[in-house]
């Protein structure tokens, strides 16, 4: 009776270690940052004073996988959690409703076992539309749908 008695306690105290240590949530942060990273100033479209008003902002994330979508949000430091069921595959759209910050992550094969993913968000747009307004004949003569029309003419 005593030998019983020892390994149901064992095996209640192993099973409630591993809920304490199982882990439950990951933990994301959304970071916006430079698409072309230089110190001209000419070619600089995004300052880092506007770098840091938008890593200090909400982002909205959505979250889906084959069954599932949950809508989140992120703190003023950039950072969510990700829920359990969710670590085997998922999509995650950071800024869905925005056109000029919106990126998507997929992860087909899981999220891997790292505790915390850093996703990047890129202000290619967002400098895009910066130049246009900084500089219009310049962006009309080297803008990204003029290039794609003359590399689709030859040239």
């Amino acid at each position: 009776m005593k030998r019983n008695f020892k390994y149901i306690l064992i095996i209640l105290t192993f099973g409630l270690f591993q809920n304490l240590l199982a882990q439950e949530n990951k933990v994301g942060k959304v970071k916006v940052v430079k698409y072309r990273d230089t110190s001209d100033r000419f070619t600089e479209s995004t300052t880092d004073s506007t770098l840091a008003y938008l890593n200090k902002r909400e982002h909205d994330i959505l979250i889906t996988n084959k069954k599932d979508t949950t809508r989140l949000k992120t703190n003023s430091l950039g950072i969510f959690e990700i829920p359990k069921k969710y670590f085997n595959y998922c999509s995650i759209n950071v800024n869905p409703k925005t056109k000029d910050l919106r990126e998507e992550f997929l992860f087909m094969e899981g999220l891997g076992k790292k505790d915390s993913l850093e996703f990047e968000v890129y202000d290619y747009h967002f400098s895009n539309k910066i130049d246009s307004t900084k500089a219009p004949e310049f962006y009309n003569k080297f803008n990204t749908q003029r290039a794609e029309q003359d590399f689709l003419a030859g040239k």
